[in-house]
């Protein structure tokens, strides 16, 4: 209850929280108000209390919160996402502002700030490149987590292969 009371506490203008000037995101290289992970946790939090509520006839602004901020949060990883949200975001990430021969970017090449040699504004992370393509695998889109996957293929030097082959 004091986790949930201190997420009620944080400054959620539209629905989540916020990041106030004297926190930092995940992002050290770009002040950011949001973080994905912390919105994802509340979303979670919200359903959870919301669910909560209901068991334990709390009041019905909790058992509205949790649809409230899911509606606000895309976050296919996190599940919180409608099934079309899921859609647009995996159609997204592979088109060519996002996709390498290589994996993909973090950041698309048709925004202003993109720059490839910044890992946060849009170089290629193969953690990242492998988890798209294991929620591309978990929509059935095989086509294209399996071209995912062949970019991420060459990234692993010979003596880790063989150890991952053993």
């Amino acid at each position: 209850m004091k986790a949930y009371q201190y997420c009620l506490s944080i400054d959620k203008r539209d629905g989540l929280p916020r990041l106030t000037a004297d926190k930092m995101s995940g992002n050290e290289q770009d002040r950011l108000t949001d973080e994905l992970t912390l919105s994802a946790a509340w979303v979670r939090a919200a359903h959870a209390m919301s669910g909560l509520a209901a068991a334990k006839d709390l009041p019905g602004r909790e058992r509205r919160r949790g649809s409230t901020a899911a509606a606000d949060l895309a976050a296919i990883a996190s599940g919180a996402s409608t099934p079309e949200q899921t859609s647009a975001t995996l159609n997204l990430l592979m088109t060519s502002p996002y996709l390498t021969p290589w994996g993909l970017r973090s950041k698309p090449s048709t925004v202003p700030d993109y720059d490839p040699t910044s890992y946060a504004k849009g170089s290629v992370w193969g953690h990242a490149s492998a988890a798209a393509t294991d929620m591309m695998w978990q929509a059935y889109r095989s086509e294209a987590a399996n071209a995912l996957w062949r970019g991420l293929v060459p990234w692993i030097q010979p003596i880790h292969l063989a150890i991952f082959m053993n």
